[in-house]
């Protein structure tokens, strides 16, 4: 096999591996539990876990057990 045509299918395992590892980063992302703080009180509301929903469980996120990574909405 000519010394190109191995060079070319190194690339495309190059980007295929990075494109599921971008896939991956992204749905771990929409997979955070989100935590709705109120905007006057800077206190929290409700915490939302989107994954756990989906899997039809109880998320073990509230207000008082935050989780490490999460999305902050703000509300009114």
């Amino acid at each position: 096999m000519p010394r190109h045509n191995v060079i070319y299918s190194l690339l495309i395992l190059v980007t295929l591996i990075l494109g599921v590892l971008l896939i991956q980063q992204f749905a771990e992302v929409l997979d955070q539990p989100e935590v709705y703080t109120s905007w006057s009180t800077k206190q929290c509301v409700e915490v939302k876990d989107p994954k756990a929903e989906f899997e039809g469980r109880v998320s073990e996120w509230s207000c008082a057990r935050l989780p490490e990574k999460y999305q902050h909405v703000w509300v009114y």
